[in-house]
């Protein structure tokens, strides 16, 4: 199975248990090995805090050990943080939940080349990204975004949920 296929199935099969602890699992990422490392990435209204990560962590270990052992085969560790400051989207979902956020867009295709956006993210809409510059509102495919992520000003604070 595909690293990116496993990453999924632990995603789908964790995300309600992670709900009942009062934070959104954003993502995970599996680094394969002898023990396989799961990374949760978790978000909470008013932000992350350790707490949080020491709850879900425990969490987690229980239920991946206990309740769904078939979910993990073999040795496996788990680690559980914030999203970051400046992560990178991978999940569709992401781009709602972090609406209001500023990000870094790289979009295009073969014909036209990669171009970089910097904006508000006003969430995603019909498969399109909606991003606020300060010259335009923005429709971007997101089959054409090569990479995006949050922006932190360390000058000012942004708006909206995260980190």
């Amino acid at each position: 199975m595909a690293v990116r296929d496993f990453e999924e199935r632990v995603f789908q099969g964790t995300r309600d248990a992670i709900a009942r602890a009062g934070v959104v699992l954003l993502d995970i990422e599996a680094v394969p090995g002898p023990v396989t490392r799961l990374r949760f990435f978790i978000d909470a209204e008013g932000g992350v805090k350790i707490e949080d990560c020491v709850r879900v962590d425990r969490l987690l270990t229980l239920f991946l050990t206990q309740e769904d052992e078939e979910l993990v085969p073999g040795d496996f560790s788990v680690e559980v943080s914030s999203p970051g400051l400046d992560r990178v989207l991978r999940r569709k979902e992401e781009y709602t939940h972090f609406a209001g956020r500023e990000i870094q867009l790289f979009a295009g295709n073969p014909e036209e080349g990669v171009r970089e956006y910097r904006g508000i993210l006003d969430g995603l809409e019909e498969e399109e990204i909606l991003l606020r510059t300060p010259d335009e509102s923005l429709r971007i495919p997101i089959e054409e975004v090569t990479k995006a992520r949050l922006t932190f000003d360390l000058g000012g604070a942004t708006s909206g949920r995260g980190s």
